[in-house]
C-alpha cells in the first residue's frame, strides 16, 4: 500500500495512523504515536476517547484494503467511511504519554459492502491493553470528496473542553481544533469527541470506562447545535441521547459509564 494517509479522508491534525504493521483480509494492525501538540506550551492532554478514532481509522483502512483485494474498487477510488456504532467497548486505567507507540488491531467479524463490523483493540507498546471493543461502520461514495491542502500550525488546537452550556442545557462545543482534518470539504464532529464532551459534563476529571449500544444515526455538522440529554442515570452510568437543535432529531444514543 502507498503512503497510508493517502487512503484516509482525513488530514492533519486528525490522522491517527502513522503506518501499517500488518495487512490481511482477516486482521489488520497499525501504529501511531499520540503526538498532536508536540510544540505546544499548554499542558498535554489526550482524551482516552480518541482511542476510538484510532480504531475507526484502522477499521476504515482495513475495509478499504479488503475492497481492493475483492476488486470492489481500485486504488483511485476514495470512499468516505463513517463510524456508525459501538456495540460494546472498555477502556483500561493504564496511562500513556506522547512518546508511547500505540498499536491498533482490527479483526473482521462481518463485512458486507458497504457495511463492516470488527473486533478492535488498542495497545501501548504492544503489550499493555488500553481499549477494546466491537465497532461498526459504513462506506459512502466519495464523489464529492476532494482532498484539500489546508494545514494549520501545531499547537493552535489545544482545547480540552468539549461541551458548553446555555438555558437549554449542555451541548457539544463547536470551538474545535479538529475540523480542518475531519473531514476536508465535509467537516463533521467525530463521534469520539462528542462522547468525550458528554463525559466531561459530569465532572472535570471524568474518564470513560465502558460504552454499550452506541449508535451514531446522523452526521453532526458545525452549522447546527447538538444537545446532550440523559434519559436515565445510575451508579456513574447513564443512557443518553444527543439531539439536534431545531429538528429534534436523535443523532446519537447509547449507554456510557464513567470512573468513580
Amino acid at each position: 500500500m502507498k503512503c497510508i494517509t493517502s487512503f484516509l479522508p482525513h488530514q492533519f491534525p486528525f490522522v491517527f495512523v502513522d503506518k501499517v504493521i500488518l495487512a490481511g483480509k482477516e486482521r489488520f494492525i497499525t501504529e501511531k504515536k499520540p503526538v498532536i501538540f508536540p510544540d505546544s506550551s499548554s499542558e498535554y492532554f489526550y482524551p482516552k476517547a480518541l482511542l476510538i478514532e484510532h480504531a475507526a481509522q484502522t477499521m476504515y483502512i482495513h475495509g478499504f484494503y479488503i475492497g481492493l483485494c475483492n476488486n470492489w474498487w481500485d486504488e483511485a477510488y476514495r470512499p468516505v467511511g463513517f463510524l456508525t456504532g459501538i456495540s460494546e467497548a472498555n477502556f483500561s486505567s493504564e496511562k500513556y504519554e506522547k512518546e508511547d507507540s500505540l498499536y491498533t488491531q482490527t479483526e473482521v467479524i462481518r463485512i458486507c459492502k458497504p457495511m463492516f463490523i470488527v473486533k478492535t483493540s488498542v495497545w501501548k507498546d504492544g503489550d499493555t491493553l488500553l481499549f477494546s471493543g466491537i465497532i461498526n461502520g459504513i462506506f459512502t461514495p466519495g464523489t464529492c470528496y476532494e482532498k484539500t491542502s489546508t494545514h494549520s500550525q501545531i499547537g493552535g488546537y489545544v482545547d480540552t473542553k468539549y461541551f458548553d452550556h446555555d438555558e437549554k442545557g449542555y451541548f457539544f462545543n463547536s470551538n474545535n481544533w479538529f475540523l480542518p482534518g475531519h473531514f476536508p470539504d465535509f467537516s463533521c464532529y467525530p463521534g469520539c469527541l462528542v462522547l468525550e464532551g458528554l463525559a466531561q459534563t459530569t465532572g472535570a476529571n471524568a474518564q470513560i470506562t465502558h460504552l454499550k449500544k452506541i449508535k451514531f444515526r446522523k452526521a453532526m455538522t458545525p452549522q447546527m447545535k447538538y444537545y446532550y440529554k440523559k434519559k436515565t442515570e445510575e451508579n456513574h452510568s447513564f443512557n443518553f441521547e444527543i439531539i439536534e437543535d431545531g429538528t429534534n432529531e436523535i443523532c446519537a444514543e447509547g449507554i456510557l459509564s464513567l470512573a468513580e
